[in-house]
């Protein structure tokens, strides 16, 4: 691990809506981006904001010094223009204090710059930015920030950081460290629109490479069934669609679709940042609240304890040597963290090279060990309760629990072990067991932590250990 003096990493992360945004930032991000309905690359209305709840979300971020991007990253048609620009004259007039746009076009980056000179535009990585070059021609268009496409490997980023600072170019660079990832170039996919009219880069993917698929060859089931296909082609036939065949080729760097594993630079955090990147983007704005807090916990405290490391000069002291197998104990703590949640195996995509990885055949994601039961939106004593020691709070109820299950809780400070102790709805009458999601109730937990009510903070989540 190199020792030099780094200005910080920012730690950016997805926020689908409010609740998510507000998870992030509680839990560590230093930025967060999020999209208005129609015009970002996640389009389901229930995943994104509107210009009441975006200003909610700036307002609850900015005084947790939080950061806030707002994306207009999808590829326009020419018929959309102008309600595009409509709905950036609506946020101009509503006079949000955005602290960036994220866009992909060079039409749109156009219109924002028009209506925004003073605001930073961030160029997407579905720009497919890769070389000094084009990064230096999207900084004398007046961009100020470049989210590097995904398909550059370290040393390439390494080599375009030495140059831009070589030549004192004021870009700064983000790469995405985790999360799902598209098998087409940066989202380039025709699969989705193809098979069901969704296009891609409008926000409306349907993930088509996460479908079960059957392989069919000449020599087996195509020669049977009269496709009257050429020897040697090989086809993939999606199981709700018989006799709809795609044909697969291969050029010499491999075939690129199909279901990925998910991107994570966690084990490769130093070498990550020391490559000169100056965001760390999470992909996931489709993803859960706890999942973003699971996440965003794991990479906060991961960046924190390497620029812990990083500020011990002597490299052979011993101070330096325990806080180096510190840090190794504390990411191999939290990759089994990552290992807890929901995801599709992981791998450093393009980061480290091209290497001989496996991607997930089997099936398209590999179940959790852990599952959220609730998040806490209220901390303080309920009317009822007579607890002297331990923890109150009002939850949101995510999945069924009962008085007497030991369960934890994750928070920004750390993750504890608790026994729920008592249930009350509403309406102050005390539960043995919640079933429904989506409902509010207060509860009453002990645990053997001392003090644990000073570490737990609203956004806070409760979880169970699958067996």
């Amino acid at each position: 691990m190199k020792n030099k003096n780094l200005k910080k990493i920012e730690l950016l992360c997805p926020a689908g809506d409010l609740d998510r945004l507000k998870t992030a930032v509680v839990f560590g991000a230093d930025a967060v981006y999020c999209g208005l309905s129609d015009f970002s690359l996640r389009s389901a209305r229930e995943l994104n904001f509107t210009l009441e709840t975006l200003r909610e979300g700036i307002e609850f971020a900015h005084a947790r010094n939080a950061k806030v991007y707002l994306t207009f990253n999808i590829f326009p048609h020419e018929w959309m223009m102008k309600d595009l620009e409509k709905e950036i004259l609506n946020i101009k007039n509503s006079i949000l204090n955005i602290d960036g746009f994220i866009v992909a076009d060079l039409g749109m980056f156009s219109l924002i710059k028009k209506h925004f000179p003073d605001i930073p535009i961030h160029v997407s990585t579905q720009a497919n930015t890769l070389n000094i070059e084009a990064i230096k021609m999207w900084g004398e268009l007046g961009a100020e920030r470049i989210v590097l496409a995904r398909e550059l490997t370290l040393g390439e980023i390494r080599e375009i950081s030495k140059k831009l600072k070589a030549k004192s170019y004021k870009l700064e660079l983000e790469v995405f460290g985790h999360g799902a990832m598209c098998m087409a170039y940066s989202g380039r996919c025709l699969l989705s629109k193809y098979f069901t009219g969704r296009e891609a880069n409008l926000g409306e993917c349907a993930q088509p490479c996460r479908w079960r698929y059957k392989i069919k060859s000449q020599k087996s089931n195509l020669k049977n069934q009269n496709y009257g296909v050429p020897s040697g082609q090989i086809f993939i036939e999606e199981e709700t669609r018989p006799g709809d065949l795609l044909e697969i080729q291969e050029d010499p760097n491999g075939t690129y679709f199909m279901n990925s594993k998910d991107l994570c630079v966690l084990d490769i955090l130093d070498q990550f940042i020391e490559s000169g990147i100056d965001s760390l983007k999470i992909e996931g704005r489709t993803k859960s609240s706890f999942y973003v807090a699971v996440v965003t916990y794991v990479y906060r405290k991961a960046i924190d304890e390497y620029y812990k490391l990083s500020q011990i000069s002597n490299l052979k002291s011993q101070k330096y040597g325990v806080a180096l197998r510190q840090y190794k104990k504390t990411i191999k703590e939290l990759m089994d963290e990552l290992n807890q949640i929901q995801n599709r195996g992981y791998w450093h995509g393009f980061l480290i090279g091209r290497h001989d990885y496996q991607q997930e055949y089997d099936t398209a994601a590999i179940r959790p060990t852990v599952i959220p039961v609730g998040q806490v939106i209220e901390i303080g004593m309920h009317k009822g309760s007579t607890q002297e020691h331990g923890a109150n709070f009002l939850m949101d109820v995510m999945n069924k629990f009962k008085v007497g299950e030991e369960l934890e809780i994750l928070t920004p400070n750390g993750i504890y072990p608790i026994k729920v102790k008592k249930i009350i709805d509403e309406k102050s009458k005390e539960l043995e067991e919640i079933l429904k999601p989506k409902e509010k109730v207060w509860i009453e937990i002990e645990s053997r932590i001392k003090n644990l009510e000073s570490k737990i903070s609203e956004r806070s989540i409760l979880r169970r250990k699958m067996k």
